[in-house]
């Protein structure tokens, strides 16, 4: 019985790991045209890479855990809502 117990829990880890996503980096603007976008096409845990520069556009991460973060800092990036 012990063997069965193991074979079927090793079974069922190697089905559902596919259905396990792992966390990405979308950068924006190389990956992605704007934040907006990337947050979208995002999951939570994924993190949005934003490049320096003034991004005119608002942001709504729409209940998404996504960690938003700027290469260079906030003094070279901004958003700026239209």
């Amino acid at each position: 019985m012990r063997i069965f117990t193991l074979r079927l829990v090793s079974y069922l880890t190697t089905l559902m790991a596919p259905l396990v996503a792992t966390p990405r980096t979308l950068r924006v603007p190389t990956d992605c045209p704007s934040i907006q976008y990337a947050i979208n096409a995002g999951a939570t845990g994924d993190t949005v890479l934003v490049l320096p520069g003034v991004y005119n556009e608002s942001v709504n991460f729409a209940g998404k855990g996504i960690y938003l973060t700027s290469v260079a800092g906030p003094s070279v990036t901004r958003i700026e809502p239209p």
